[in-house]
């Protein structure tokens, strides 16, 4: 079976610091709340990764480290251009292979690139999780007449967010500037994808409850094309080190998505 090789990373992102987290231990296992209410200590404690991962600094540090490394021992294309803002640019990880499936989503330059348009694997971690699932009910269509309904063969979706109204009272929503109807509307919980391109919810398992809520709420929503995958022992940043482990539980998802597609 071929695997996914060719790789892009997407956007630049600023690291920004939330607000206060009064604690894991008893926390409660909070699923829904009301939209209308001041600043929920709860949810923050909930949804703030943050600050629920003392060491998230040095998981950053140790990931750009790890990034300069590759970068200068691989065959990669760095800062590619998609758009006209400074932040719209995409990092291109090539496999060596002609051809070959792509994981994150790409399309108009699958002859300079040398991947296979018909086999777009759309991934994304927390925000970008959400922005995955937001794209699977997409209709491309409705951009262009040269585009099909669908780009995207399949979705991974690794600690997404798909129900928006939570954050509404944490220190998040003041980036984010969400009112509950607003939320509602972006939230792809309440959406219905335009294909039937699985999505793969990864979550780790010692994530807060929420997060692990919002995995397996998304899975039962879009039960005819969901799939759900808790990654043991991982935190919210940890659990994107299960990508880098060939025989991990997560890469052995990837592999058991693409199988049952092809």
């Amino acid at each position: 079976m071929k695997s996914l090789n060719n790789v892009i990373w997407g956007s630049k992102r600023r690291n920004i610091t939330m607000g206060h987290d009064t604690g894991k231990p008893g926390e409660p296992s909070v699923k829904t709340v009301s939209s209308d209410g001041p600043f929920d200590s709860c949810l923050e404690v909930q949804y703030n990764n943050q600050r629920r991962v003392p060491e998230f600094p040095q998981l950053i540090e140790q990931w750009r480290r790890r990034s300069r490394a590759l970068q200068a021992g691989s065959d990669c294309r760095l800062d590619l251009a998609y758009g006209e803002g400074s932040r719209d640019r995409f990092d291109y990880y090539a496999c060596g292979e002609l051809q070959a499936p792509l994981l994150i989503y790409l399309h108009g330059q699958a002859g300079e690139l040398n991947f296979d348009p018909e086999q777009i694997y759309l991934s994304g971690h927390s925000a970008g999780g959400h922005l995955t699932a937001l794209l699977l009910t997409t209709d491309f269509s409705q951009q262009s007449s040269k585009l099909p309904r669908s780009l995207l063969t399949a979705g991974i979706s690794i600690s997404g967010l798909f129900d928006l109204e939570p954050l509404i009272p944490t220190s998040i929503n003041r980036l984010l500037n969400l009112n509950r109807e607003r939320a509602r509307a972006l939230s792809p919980l309440h959406m219905t994808p335009v294909s039937q391109a699985p999505l793969l919810a990864c979550v780790g398992a010692d994530e807060s409850a929420a997060f692990l809520h919002q995995s397996r709420d998304i899975n039962q929503a879009w039960s005819h094309c969901g799939q759900y995958l808790e990654i043991p022992a991982c935190n919210h940043f940890t659990v994107l080190e299960s990508l880098a482990d060939t025989a991990g539980r997560l890469c052995a998802g990837l592999r058991e998505l693409r199988g049952s597609i092809l």
